[in-house]
Formats: structure tokens, sequence, C-alpha cells
């Protein structure tokens, strides 16, 4: 098994100034993975299969397949080998459940400081 930490993490967001803010966060946080993105759901299934990712930090809300039926997909194909962060700007606890019934390792709200994905990935990382 290769070890996670040298695969790159894919930020699947389809706010390219979310995906711009996490990217800088994870860099002053100490996160130094190589960090790749992703608009689409059905784009970040493509990258993948075609690199070398460890991580997939996946927001819920995207265009055409959403961040759920994403997650699943990509836990079908890959199963433990690729970790899955579902992130959500949304409280609602009917989204944990179901990101956890979809397969995600991780579910996150996004806040101002994203703290909370810093801390998963983190611990993933460890």
């Amino acid at each position: 098994m290769t070890d996670i930490k040298k695969k790159k993490i894919l930020i699947v967001d389809d706010n390219e100034r979310d995906q711009f803010l996490i990217s800088d966060i994870f860099s002053d946080q100490g996160i130094h993975q190589p960090l790749i993105t992703a608009l689409s759901g059905e784009e970040a299934v493509k990258m993948i299969s075609a690199d070398e990712i460890g991580v997939v930090i996946l927001d819920t809300q995207l265009p055409g397949m959403d961040g759920f039926e994403t997650c699943q997909k990509i836990k079908r194909q890959y199963q433990n080998k690729v970790k899955v962060v579902v992130i959500t700007g949304s409280i609602d606890a009917v989204d944990a459940v179901k990101a956890r019934e979809m397969g995600a390792d991780e579910y996150c709200v996004k806040t101002a400081d994203m703290s909370e994905i810093v801390r998963v990935v983190k611990k993933m990382l460890s």
C-alpha cells in the first residue's frame, strides 16, 4: 500500500475562491502535499483515476453529479485507497448522515477559518 503522505490532495468545489482559501490555509497550517482542484464531481472522478490521489476534499453542492453521489462513486471504485472528506456550508444533520451512508471517511462544515477541515486532513496524514 502506498503511503498516503506521498499522494496528492484533490479539492473538489465549484467555488474557486473556496478552493484557493482551502489551499492557502493548508499551506499556512503545514500541509504541504501537492494540491490539485476540480470544479465538478465528474471531473474529480476522472482525475482520481489518472493521478495519485490520497485525500479528496469534496463539497456537497456541485453542478451535475453532487458531492454525495461523487463520494459514493469514489468509495465504490477505490474503497480505502482514497480518503474522502465531505464538506458543506450547511449545518443540516441529515447531510452528515447521508455523507456517511455514501461512504465518506469524514464530514465537516465549512467555517471561515476551515479549522475542522485542517484538523481532519492532518489526522488522516499522520
